[in-house]
C-alpha cells in the first residue's frame, strides 16, 4: 500500500510539472512581452532622470532595465555613459572616486559591444573612459604601472575600433589622437578636415602638434586656416608662432588681433606682455 502511495504522488508531481512546462511555454511570449515593456520603461525613466542631472537615480533605472532585459545594449551603453559623466564630475575632487566611474563605464560599454559589436559610439566613449582615467593617473600620487599601460592600449584599441565602423566619426578621431605623438596626431587631424573641411579645432591642434615638433612655419599656415573658419583665438598661439621664428612685428599684430577679441581673449594678459616686451625687442642677426 505505502508503495502505492507514493508512486501515485510521484505522479502527481511528474503530471504537475508537465502541465508547468506547458503552461511556462505558452507563457513565455507573455512572459517577455511583458517584461521587455517593464525595461523599456524603465529605460525611460533613466533617460528622463539623465536629463535632471540625477546620476544615481539613473544608473539605478538603467540597471533595472538590464535586469529584465540582459540583451537590451542601449540601456548598458546609457549606464556606461552616465559613469562616465560622474566620473567627469568627480575629477578635479576625486580621482579616486572618478576612476571608479571610468572603469565601470568600461564595464558597461563592454557589456554594449558584446551585445552590439557594430556599436561605434559605445567603442568611442569606452575610450573617453580610458583617457580620462589615464589622466586621473598621471596625477600625483599614482604612478604609470602596468594598468597605466594596459588602459593606454585598451583605449587606442577602442578609438581604432569605433573609427574603423564609423570612418567619418569626427569624435572619434579627436580621442585617438590623445594616444599619439605628434606626427601621428598631425596625420589624424588631416583626416578630420578631410572630413570636415571648415572643422577649425583641428586645424588649431595640428597647429600645436606642428609646434612640438618645432616646424613653426607649418604651424602658422594652419592657424591661419583655423581663422579663416572664424577660431580667432588662433590668433594668440600664431603670435607665440612668430616669435619663435624670431618675425616679432608679425608676431605682435597676431596678438594685438587676439586682443581685440575682448572678453573671449583669455589670455589677453599674457598677449598684453608680449607685445609690450617685443616692441623693444631685435631679432637676432
Amino acid at each position: 500500500m505505502r508503495i502505492l502511495i507514493l508512486a501515485a504522488g510521484w505522479a502527481v508531481v511528474l503530471t504537475f510539472a508537465f502541465l508547468c512546462g506547458c503552461e511556462s511555454k505558452e507563457a513565455r511570449k507573455a512572459r517577455e512581452a511583458r517584461e521587455e515593456k517593464e525595461a523599456e520603461a524603465y529605460y525611460e525613466e533613466a533617460e528622463a532622470h539623465y536629463e535632471a542631472v540625477r546620476w544615481e537615480e539613473a544608473i539605478t533605472a538603467y540597471k533595472k532595465a538590464v535586469a529584465l532585459k540582459p540583451d537590451y545594449a542601449e540601456a548598458h551603453f546609457g549606464m556606461g555613459f552616465v559613469y562616465f559623466r560622474m566620473g567627469r564630475g568627480l575629477m578635479l575632487d576625486d580621482h579616486i572616486e572618478a576612476m571608479a566611474r571610468y572603469k565601470r563605464g568600461i564595464a558597461a560599454f563592454e557589456s554594449a559591444v558584446a551585445l552590439k559589436p557594430d556599436y561605434a559610439e559605445a567603442y568611442c566613449y569606452m575610450g573617453d573612459c580610458y583617457r580620462f582615467y589615464l589622466d586621473c593617473k598621471r596625477d600625483p600620487p599614482y604612478d604609470e604601472g602596468p594598468d597605466y599601460y594596459n588602459a593606454h592600449r585598451e583605449g587606442g584599441a577602442a578609438y581604432k575600433k569605433a573609427i574603423a565602423l564609423k570612418p567619418d566619426y569626427i569624435r572619434a578621431y579627436y580621442g585617438m589622437a590623445h594616444f599619439c605623438g605628434s606626427l601621428e596626431r598631425i596625420t589624424i587631424y588631416k583626416k578630420i578636415v578631410a572630413i570636415k573641411p571648415d572643422e577649425a579645432t583641428a586645424y588649431l591642434f595640428m597647429g600645436f602638434a606642428y609646434t612640438e615638433l618645432g616646424r613653426h612655419a607649418d604651424a602658422i599656415t594652419v592657424y591661419k586656416k583655423a581663422i579663416e573658419q572664424d577660431d580667432a583665438t588662433a590668433y594668440f598661439y600664431m603670435g607665440k608662432a612668430y616669435e619663435n621664428i624670431e618675425q616679432y612685428p608679425e608676431a605682435i599684430v597676431a596678438y594685438k588681433k587676439y586682443i581685440a577679441l575682448g572678453p573671449t581673449a583669455y589670455f589677453s594678459g599674457v598677449a598684453s606682455e608680449r607685445i609690450e616686451e617685443l616692441s623693444t625687442t631685435q631679432p637676432a642677426d
